[in-house]
C-alpha cells in the first residue's frame, strides 16, 4: 500500500473513530444496522472500520483472511480486539457466540440477516 493511500486511509479512519485506551473503540460515522460494522468512504469505495484499523496497525490483510473481533462488538475497531481468521473461524465464532439461527430452510444465518 502506498504511503499516500495509507495516509488517506488514516485520515478517513481518524475522522470517525472514538478511541478508549484498552476498551472497545466507538464509531461516530456510518454503521448500517445490517451488518452493523463501522464504515467510511475511501478511494471511492466503502471501507469497514475494523479492517482499516487492522491495515493501519498491522499491515495488509492476507488473501483469504478475515478480521475478527475478540470482543464480539461489531462497531469496535480497537486493534487489540482484532485477530485474523479464516471463513471457517468466522463461521465457528458466529455459532459459538449464538449470533446465528436456522432459517425456514434449515440453513444458518446471522441474527441480523434473519427475518
Amino acid at each position: 500500500m502506498s504511503r499516500m493511500i495509507k495516509n488517506t486511509l488514516l485520515t478517513g479512519f481518524e475522522k470517525f473513530v472514538i478511541k478508549n485506551q484498552d476498551a472497545c473503540w466507538g464509531w461516530s460515522g456510518c454503521a448500517p444496522k445490517n451488518p452493523g460494522y463501522g464504515q467510511f468512504r475511501h478511494n471511492m469505495k466503502s471501507e469497514r472500520a475494523h479492517r482499516a484499523s487492522w491495515i493501519l496497525h498491522y499491515g495488509k490483510i492476507p488473501d483469504g483472511k478475515y478480521v475478527l473481533h475478540t470482543c464480539d462488538n461489531r462497531i469496535c475497531s480497537n486493534p487489540k480486539h482484532l485477530y485474523l481468521g479464516t471463513s471457517i473461524d468466522n463461521n465457528r465464532d458466529l455459532l459459538l457466540r449464538n449470533r446465528c439461527i436456522r432459517n425456514s430452510l434449515g440453513r444458518f444465518e446471522s441474527g441480523l440477516e434473519a427475518k
